[in-house]
């Protein structure tokens, strides 16, 4: 959505391959020129390929691109098939292997003098590394989309023993990232790399809370001129072109930054960034050769989501919130809090120039979400009628 309106509001006319499982609402906006769904067991496929080829070929496609790091690599190998005249504004598939190399990154990282977190690597679940035991809690993530089946975004364990049990509950195509927990905000730090190696459009932005491990609200942060350096040395390290985001832990009390990883793919952030005014969509096509003005001006706006926001109460009117949800409250406070973010901050999604597509979002699977709402009450209610009474004297 963030990239059709960004698109669009640039004048151009952007057509949509909708990767989508069964039931989910086609997309609509006022932006969207065109679209066709393709379902998740098609994509990869020959199958899937007939389908882009055509929708391409009948919408009269310029370029394409992608939001994920493995489709890029696909759409690459595809690039003799695909219609005359097309151009793939993706990196080439050399730079996203190396960027999907967590461990290159970690190198590189450390190279360029980025804080680095004791970091673990895990392929297997009968690994053979010595974890002391005060790097736990060890938190979790997989290392790439698709690395792991079933999908899970991050997971804190507190010992081996919970450590093995929870990764033999996978499977691991690629690696799980383990690093010690820290009870810090994050610090997400978008740029763009020209083919030239010019660096533009950095700026930081401050997750100052987040709901199950990932963004729940998100504000621009003015960015020490060291961290810019160190941040630029290192795409230059990694050889990168193209739009990124660096994630870091962040100790605003002493301004230490702790590196996690850099995404060279648009990512959860980048709707929110755009409505603080940062205009990733157009630095992502600037830096594939289209020639084009980015006029980009960056609003101090906190910018949350409504969804996440309603849900991250239910959670935590369901006793179900954990340390991944940043930060420790009670959950008074934490209702609280909520209530005011709805209240104050600006929702990645809503917008007045383009409420087709915001109603297409929030109301277009309102049937099914209303069965998972009502499922969800119900058991909450079983669980509250279950617990035994508390004694008088209490």
């Amino acid at each position: 959505m963030a990239c059709i309106r960004s698109w669009g509001r640039a004048g151009m006319s952007p057509g949509l391959i909708s990767i989508q499982g069964p039931g989910e609402p086609k997309p609509v906006s006022k932006y969207l020129t065109g679209a066709v769904c393709l379902s998740r067991q098609d994509l990869y496929s020959e199958r899937g390929l007939e389908t882009i080829i055509r929708f391409l070929a009948d919408f009269g496609a310029s370029g394409l691109t992608c939001i994920d790091e493995n489709i890029a690599r696909w759409l690459n190998d595809q690039r003799p098939r695909l219609p005359e005249g097309i151009t793939l504004w993706l990196p080439p598939s050399g730079m996203l292997r190396r960027v999907l190399d967590k461990g290159a990154q970690i190198d590189a990282a450390r190279q360029v003098g980025l804080n680095v977190l004791p970091t673990y690597l895990f392929s297997r679940g009968d690994f053979t590394d010595e974890i002391p035991s005060a790097h736990f809690p060890l938190c979790l993530r997989p290392s790439a989309p698709g690395s792991v089946d079933p999908l899970f975004k991050v997971e804190n364990v507190e010992s081996v023993t919970e450590l093995r049990k929870f990764l033999g509950g996978f499977n691991i195509y690629s690696s799980i990232i383990g690093q010690p927990f820290k009870n810090l905000p994050n610090l997400v730090v978008h740029g763009t790399r020209m083919a030239d190696g010019t660096t533009v459009g950095m700026e930081g932005f401050l997750v100052e809370r987040k709901f199950q491990g990932v963004t729940l609200t998100l504000r621009p942060i003015s960015l020490s001129a060291e961290l810019k350096a160190r941040c630029v040395a290192f795409t230059e390290a990694m050889e990168l072109i193209g739009h990124y985001h660096f994630e870091f832990l962040f100790d605003e009390l002493t301004g230490e930054s702790h590196f996690l990883e850099i995404n060279h793919r648009f990512g959860g952030t980048t709707a929110k960034v755009l409505v603080c005014g940062y205009l990733e969509p157009l630095y992502a096509l600037q830096a594939q050769g289209i020639e084009m003005p980015v006029n980009a001006s960056v609003n101090n706006h906190t910018v949350s989501s409504l969804k996440a926001l309603g849900k991250s109460a239910f959670y935590a009117l369901a006793d179900r919130l954990t340390p991944l949800d940043y930060p420790e409250e009670s959950k008074a406070k934490r209702l609280w809090s909520t209530v005011k973010c709805m209240v104050a901050c600006k929702d990645e999604v809503f917008a007045w120039d383009d409420l087709p597509g915001t109603a297409a979002f929030y109301l277009g699977d309102l049937p099914g979400r209303m069965t998972g709402v009502v499922a969800a009450c119900r058991k909450l209610l079983t669980s509250a009628r279950g617990k035994p009474g508390r004694p008088e004297s209490e």
